[in-house]
């Protein structure tokens, strides 16, 4: 591990996937493309401390007891998700070239400003383009899912369909729903009772899908006394699997984010995208592994 993958993997356990690059920015053009993969899975397995307490806000529902247990929780589970991170990239893509850090020196580009007010103006025009650029990409990645949605929704109303749909409990036919389906026997493999592994599977579903706001906020519904659609264990290892940027949506943000600070490893970046996400995915997962073996069963 060199000085700039490390420092960027914790940087994320404080900050998001789009601050976290800039505390390595003047390395990243010259990265190999196992650290670069390492930078953005580590974007991908973890969030933000800002959002962090909205996701204990929203699964917590007012409670001040539950708002500890989840605070616990999703703190470990980000501070565990970057080691889980950095195993999971370099598993997908182990490293094969000579590290520049591990060669020499690093030699760091001089600034191209003159002053303070130079330096400050170039820094808001940096921004601005920086900001402009994830809310392209994440408008056109939210559109496309969207697209993709729109045959199944409209095929879930065909009387056949919407029989079969009723007769099973299905909801309506979404991108969402195939994954949750899919990714049921990942839950029964996270020590999930097997009558709460398609809900589980719906929650990773619409994290992958959607986003993971989405996501705890299903979550917190399945919580409701009134419900009480899966137990108080599910739902903690929930809290574990779902903790990370990696979902579709965020792969416009990471490349809208790196494609600014890097542009010469466009290339690299739109190729490794998809693959740094799915291992963002793999690390919060295991992390939910990890922490079922830990906790109580009911």
């Amino acid at each position: 591990m060199t000085g700039s993958e490390a420092l960027v993997v914790a940087a994320n356990i404080f900050v998001g996937q789009t601050e976290a690059p800039l505390c390595v920015k003047p390395y990243i053009a010259g990265m190999t493309r196992s650290q670069l993969m390492t930078l953005m899975t580590g974007g991908f397995a973890t969030v933000s401390g800002g959002v962090l307490a909205a996701y204990v806000g929203l699964l917590s529902r007012g409670d001040p007891d539950l708002a500890v247990i989840f605070t616990h929780h999703l703190l470990t589970a980000s501070v565990l998700s970057a080691p889980a991170a950095f195993l999971m990239a370099k598993t997908l893509v182990p490293e094969t070239e000579s590290a520049p850090e591990e060669s020499g020196p690093a030699q760091l580009a001089a600034g191209d400003t003159h002053n303070v007010l130079d330096a400050l103006a170039s820094g808001a025009t940096d921004g601005l383009w920086l900001a402009l650029n994830i809310a392209t990409m994440l408008v056109a990645f939210v559109a496309f899912l969207a697209l993709l949605n729109w045959p199944l929704e409209a095929l879930s109303t065909w009387t056949p369909v919407a029989a079969w749909r009723a007769r099973l409990g299905l909801p309506p036919l979404s991108l969402q729903m195939l994954f949750g389906v899919a990714l049921t026997p990942l839950a029964a493999a996270m020590s999930i009772p097997w009558e709460e592994c398609r809900v589980f599977g719906g929650l990773l579903g619409e994290k992958l899908l959607a986003t993971e706001l989405v996501a705890y906020q299903s979550l917190a519904s399945l919580l409701d006394p009134d419900s009480a659609a899966i137990s108080r264990r599910t739902a903690h290892i929930a809290s574990y699997a779902l903790c990370g940027f990696a979902n579709f949506a965020a792969i416009g943000v990471q490349i809208g984010a790196l494609r600014v600070l890097a542009p010469d490893r466009r290339r690299d970046i739109t190729r490794l995208a998809l693959r740094a996400m799915i291992g963002g995915a793999l690390a919060s997962w295991l992390t939910a592994c990890v922490a079922a073996v830990f906790l109580p069963l009911d």
